[in-house]
């Protein structure tokens, strides 16, 4: 449901929203573990079929509020809940280059809570016609706890093995963000200046607690409980210029400099660290219109990726007693330098270049045991990549009741690194296509289609990725003196999206399927009490550190 009140100078404006749902995922790995080498210690394949239940719960309320012609401010807040079951049995089977079979079959069960939170506000001032100060505060809070049972049974050759593992866990993560920043704008003698500065301070705490049954009790256990404690201090500060040359051309150009103090603590070994990263990102844009018919650009820049906060999580989550995931706290930003040149054809044909290059890539790897046969994921700055694309894109409306856009673009990566003190590259093409159509069908009608195909490609250093089939379609119906519209939409009706993927190092080959409930169908009716445009200023530009809860 989403309301919204104007009474001229204040807009006040609320949603809320419920889903209830479950879903499923079939998921295939099969592993190769390889001695010093080269050649196989053992064959091991996995076998997954998790299914959760879900209940989450949002709501959003504001206000903004023109005070007079030079200032205006709001203030929004939004707060979900949500609650998650699941069970996750697992089969594992080992094979031996002596034949032996170990057999192993892993059953857990987990639930979740987690609530979330972001509160803003915001104040505009306007000094005249050319020259605004905008200021934004914000919090951002994910709190979750995971509860976790976690149980094996091992077979070798048919005969029961002893000693298996129970573990039981509660994991409690924290994560708290405040920001504050202003932005400036004015217009000089023609020429646009902007310039503003932002702060911004997150912190974490991660603190699970882990015990494991023996003789029929449960025992703390200090080998995998923990408490992980993060701070991060951010200060950035920009300014940038924007000038119309002529007629024909017109160019921008920017400064960002950011310095980030990164502080990293494990209480139980006292494993500590300390980082900090300065940082310089220039920009710069040039636009050229040649005719009527004919606009170019070209904008180059350095722009910067931080890890998301769970990639830094140091401890371990189990999907079995010899293989589990972990973050790594050292971590670092991945750095791009980043150049394109685009063509414009009579505003429907648009035609890109483009080259990426990132020196120390974020990569997700696994980590092998050969004569355990045990693996953990984790994420490592271990390679470098340069992409280049081109591709093109058209917009038509060849009837009346019918608008088309086409995609396509081809690419070619190079990735480069050194993994256990050896190089490792892989390079190759890809391709992809898009194709999205909105049709007007009449009376209130109308309908929409999406389409699109991934190849091939290779996806990092050590892995590769198939191609992925995905489409939607939905239907619109507008009733009532268009006051409601009625919506029914379905995502990948072939149920034909899913993913494969294969890595090769080494002392490790793997591949992966991966197959989720992706098909589904979904209905909305929305109603309009009026007809009066809202005039809410929302927060448009959520802190950065949001794309990393």
């Amino acid at each position: 449901a989403i309301l919204n009140y104007n009474t001229g100078k204040t807009n006040w404006y609320g949603s809320a929203n419920y889903i209830n749902g479950r879903n499923g995922v079939h998921w295939t790995q099969d592993f190769v573990y390889k001695d010093g080498n080269g050649l196989p210690t053992a064959y091991q394949q996995v076998l997954a079929h998790p299914e959760e239940m879900f209940d989450k719960y949002n709501l959003r309320t504001g206000v903004d509020h023109t005070f007079n012609d030079h200032n205006s401010g709001g203030a929004s807040m939004t707060g979900a809940y949500y609650t998650n079951q699941m069970t996750s049995p697992i089969e594992q089977t080992t094979l031996l280059p002596d034949g032996t079979t170990n057999y192993s079959l892993r059953q857990t069960d987990e639930h979740s809570i987690r609530r979330n939170t972001t509160a803003n506000a915001w104040w505009r001032h306007s000094f005249d016609n050319h020259s605004t100060l905008d200021v934004n505060s914000d919090y951002l809070y994910n709190g979750k706890i995971l509860f976790q049972v976690l149980e094996t049974s091992g077979w070798q050759n048919n005969q029961p093995l002893p000693n298996q593992l129970v573990l039981r866990s509660r994991v409690p993560t924290e994560i708290a963000v405040a920001s504050l920043r202003a932005d400036y704008a004015t217009t000089i003698g023609g020429t646009k200046v902007e310039a503003g500065a932002r702060y911004s301070h997150t912190t974490i705490d991660n603190a699970p607690d882990f015990e494991v049954l023996m003789a029929s009790q449960w025992q703390a256990d200090p080998t995998r409980s923990n408490q992980f404690l993060y701070r991060e201090q951010l200060g950035a500060a920009y300014a940038s210029t924007t000038r119309k040359l002529n007629d024909q051309w017109a160019a921008q150009a920017g400064l960002r400099a950011e310095y980030a103090t990164i502080k990293g603590l494990q209480t139980a070994t006292g494993d500590e660290f300390r980082r900090d990263l300065p940082a310089l990102f220039p920009t710069i844009y040039v636009s050229h219109d040649a005719d009527s018919n004919n606009h170019w650009e070209l904008n180059a820049g350095r722009r910067v990726e931080r890890p998301r906060y769970s990639m830094l999580n140091p401890f371990n989550y189990y999907t079995f007693y010899n293989s589990w995931q972990r973050g790594n706290p050292q971590l670092l930003p991945q750095y791009s330098y980043n150049a394109e040149l685009k063509h414009v054809y009579k505003g429907h044909v648009t035609t890109a270049a483009s080259v990426n290059h990132v020196a120390k890539e974020m990569a997700w790897v696994q980590v092998a045991d050969p004569v355990a046969q045990t693996t953990y994921g984790t994420y490592a700055n271990f390679a470098g990549s340069t992409v280049g694309m081109l591709g093109i894109t058209v917009s038509a409306k060849p009837r009346t009741w019918c608008e088309m856009t086409l995609h396509g673009a081809a690419t070619y990566a190079i990735y480069h690194g050194m993994m256990n003190n050896e190089a490792v590259s892989s390079e190759g093409a890809a391709w992809l296509v898009w194709a999205n159509s909105q049709l007007v069908l009449g009376r209130g009608w109308t309908a929409d289609c999406y389409t699109s195909y991934n190849s091939a490609k290779v996806a990092s250093a050590l892995g590769k990725d198939s191609g992925v089939f995905y489409s939607n379609a939905g239907v619109s119906k507008k009733a009532f003196r268009d006051t409601t519209t009625v919506r029914v939409a379905v995502d990948d009706p072939f149920f034909l999206y899913r993913t494969r993927s294969s890595t090769r190092q080494a002392d490790l080959a793997s591949q992966s399927l991966f197959v989720s409930n992706s098909r589904y169908c979904t209905m909305s009716v929305s109603y309009n009490f009026g007809q009066t445009t809202a005039r809410t200023r929302r927060n448009e530009r959520p802190p950065d550190e949001a794309k990393r809860m």
